[in-house]
């Protein structure tokens, strides 16, 4: 029987190592446009926008985070961080809203480079100051996260144990601070910002009340300073020229007591021998010594000495930081002919901003 040549028997081994080829070749192209269609809609779905708290890499649960801060939405910025925070006193629009207004969260860029799995690197500038960052990620279901979105900071109570003393309002960026669980440290949950701690009390303010929170670090600790709060300068030196002005009149005084509180119960006072000595009352001079540093140099003091003793008492009392020694002559003519009769200092209530009262303290020398 004579084969037809279109027949099985003609088709020569190369023939069906071209048709195997041929499959494979449209296999390797099948696969090849199925990995590029996954790459492309990888690549598409990182690209779009992502809805809050659904950050589909790293990069863009960092990105959203810092955006929310920066536009002071901090329910936004806590929705890109796992887990929630054990105190939320702080973080919110409101101080966000401060920290911006005075030192803004700009120019927020990051950088996949630098970045890896469970890092994610990024700069911004919190006012002038630039920060670069490292925000730690994981990725829990679907979505990616900042492993913390907040830092604990450490303030000494030394400032909180004074406001305490005088019965004053301490604010962090105009929000109150209670200090009544403050022992050696006062921690504040924050996020990334500038903050400013202030005093309600207008004669008062904070020595160093502005400190920024990066952002990378786990903890801040903000160290002690000698004087937490201390008087205004104009109001130093207004409480200064009330007490001159104050003791001048006081020694201009023709009176054994003074309404300074130095003095004597006249007539008599005992001379340098122990003799008794008879003053008139009308022609008296109290002096100053010379070598009392004058009133400038020493301004008074919330550190040295503040207090409201009991209760039921409504002054707040600052040490005026100067003494003096007073003496007296028997009259302004006798200028060599003098006796010294003790020492005075006084205090400043400053519990009523508006009526300052300032309050001597005499002590008579042992020979008085």
């Amino acid at each position: 029987m004579t084969s037809d040549p279109g027949t099985e028997e003609h088709k020569t081994p190369g023939h069906h190592r071209t048709r195997i080829i041929r499959a494979c070749g449209a296999l390797v192209a099948v696969a090849m446009a199925a990995v590029i269609s996954v790459f492309a809609y990888q690549h598409w779905d990182q690209a779009r926008p992502f809805e809050i708290g659904q950050a589909r890499t790293p990069t863009q649960a960092v990105e959203g985070y810092l955006t929310a801060l920066a536009e002071g939405r901090a329910a936004d910025a806590l929705a890109f961080v796992h887990g929630t925070p054990y105190a939320a006193t702080y973080l919110t629009d409101k101080m966000l809203a401060a920290s911006q207004a005075t030192a803004p969260l700009t120019s927020i860029a990051v950088d996949e480079s630098a970045s890896s799995d469970d890092r994610v690197h990024a700069r911004y500038a919190i006012g002038t100051q630039v920060v670069d960052a490292d925000f730690h990620v994981l990725q829990a279901d679907t979505y990616w996260y900042l492993v913390s979105g907040w830092v604990e900071v450490e303030v000494a109570s030394t400032l909180f144990e004074q406001a305490t003393a005088l019965s004053v309002t301490l604010t962090l960026d105009g929000e109150p601070v209670s200090t009544t669980d403050c022992r050696t440290l006062c921690e504040f949950i924050l996020f990334p910002g500038y903050y400013e701690f202030a005093v309600e009390h207008p004669l008062m303010e904070v020595t160093v009340p502005e400190f920024t929170v990066l952002g990378d670090e786990s903890k801040v600790v903000q160290p002690a300073v000698t004087e937490p709060l201390k008087l205004k300068d104009t109001a130093a030196e207004a409480i200064l020229a009330q007490a001159e002005d104050e003791l001048t009149q006081c020694l201009a005084e023709h009176a054994y007591q003074t309404k300074c509180g130095f003095g004597f119960e006249g007539p008599t006072i005992k001379g340098f021998k122990g003799e008794s000595i008879t003053i008139d009352e009308d022609t008296l001079q109290w002096n100053l010594d010379s070598e009392t540093a004058p009133f400038t140099e020493r301004a008074p003091s919330i550190t040295a000495s503040y207090s409201r003793v009991g209760a039921d008492d409504a002054k707040i009392r600052i040490w005026g930081s100067w003494a003096g020694t007073v003496s007296l002559s028997p009259n302004p003519s006798d200028t060599d002919t003098y006796y010294p009769m003790g020492s005075i200092s006084y205090w400043v209530d400053v519990a009523n901003p508006s009526d300052v009262a300032i309050h001597w303290t005499y002590e008579p020398s042992s020979l008085r």
